[in-house]
């Protein structure tokens, strides 16, 4: 198993590395354009989900109005079958619709975040995605509090059959799931812990005067994060060495901020995983999906049994390349000439 591990690891590696992508001979002409200036062919087309900034303010109002009725079922959940399924179905009705409402957010929000209408937007939802999971915070606690044989008499019902998955995690989750008033208490952190997530976005996104760089062939480009992902593939080395150099500086400059949301993160992580009593915040973060750490641990090994492989291929590369040491800037260009992908 650990050796079949460290073949896949080292041929995902070489995939990851080695993409060619097809750049034009002559001057570069690519640039990164203001959003306002993009076809509407390229745009995400937000009106699938909902036609207007009026009928997401509708679907807002919904989703409050149904995590009113979701209030009734406090209580209740042991009483039948048939009741922890109309709950169940309420609750995740609510989780469905509230992603809906995101993913139109979120998408208008990345459009351009420098728009302050669609930060308030995106802002807005993330608040009632705290309100979303403190209303439906008490429901975990109450499922457990119920005896295991009725909950397991109760998962017999095929009224319940569609949320099986929820209650297994539920049940499996026992030891990491507090009382109604400490899960309520969680839940209101949501909006808090998102924080430096959003700090990030903003500061990496709109805030950062990315800079300008030169290419050889006069051109010039803007080196934000789009540009730098797509410039680093540049056939000519000396742009590329342009290139990185010109974006990490950018980076290095503001790199005591970076680390500071970065230190944020972790130690919001590190308080979930307190608060929910895991050991520590790997646990933690793989237990939602119900990944032993042991996985995790052997994918690691499986990728260091596979560097000798890496290894070998960078050694091609640098060969195939012509150049004396290879740097970071030359981990991203072919290493064939030209192909039609």
């Amino acid at each position: 198993m650990a050796k079949r591990m460290a073949k896949l690891m080292a041929i995902m590696a070489l995939a990851t590395v080695s993409v060619p992508m097809a750049y034009a001979e002559g001057k570069m002409t690519t640039t990164i354009k203001d959003p306002t200036q993009v076809a509407e062919k390229y745009k995400w087309n937000v009106t699938d989900l909902f036609a207007s900034v009026d009928a997401w303010n509708e679907g807002v109002g919904a989703v409050e109005k149904r995590v009113e009725e979701l209030e009734k079922c406090k209580g209740s959940l042991d009483q039948s079958a048939a009741q922890l399924a109309k709950c169940l179905t309420l609750r995740f009705d609510i989780v469905k619709n509230y992603g809906k409402l995101y993913s139109y957010a979120s998408r208008v929000y990345h459009v351009d975040l420098k728009v302050s209408e669609n930060q308030a937007l995106f802002d807005r939802i993330g608040k009632v995605g705290t309100k979303v999971e403190a209303a439906m915070s008490w429901m975990d606690p109450e499922l457990l509090a119920m005896a295991p044989e009725k909950l397991a008499e109760y998962g017999k019902d095929k009224g319940l059959a569609d949320f099986s998955t929820y209650i297994y995690n539920t049940t499996r989750r026992r030891d990491h799931i507090r009382s109604k008033e400490v899960e309520n208490t969680i839940a209101q952190a949501g909006d808090m812990a998102a924080g430096s997530t959003k700090i990030y976005q903003t500061l990496a996104t709109v805030n950062v005067p990315w800079p300008m760089a030169t290419l050889s062939d006069g051109s010039e480009v803007k080196l934000d994060q789009s540009g730098y992902g797509q410039l680093r593939y540049l056939p000519n080395r000396d742009d590329r060495l342009t290139v990185f150099q010109a974006f990490w500086k950018r980076f290095t400059e503001y790199r005591e901020t970076f680390a500071g949301l970065l230190v944020t993160k972790i130690n919001t992580d590190h308080f979930y995983a307190v608060a929910r009593g895991y050991d520590n915040d790997l646990q933690s973060a793989l237990d939602g999906t119900d990944v032993p750490t042991d996985i995790y641990h052997n994918m690691i090994t499986g990728v260091r049994a596979g560097l000798p492989v890496l290894h070998r291929y960078q050694d091609l590369r640098k060969r195939v390349l012509g150049v004396d040491e290879l740097g970071y800037h030359d981990l991203y260009t072919s290493i064939v000439k030209s192909a039609d992908l």
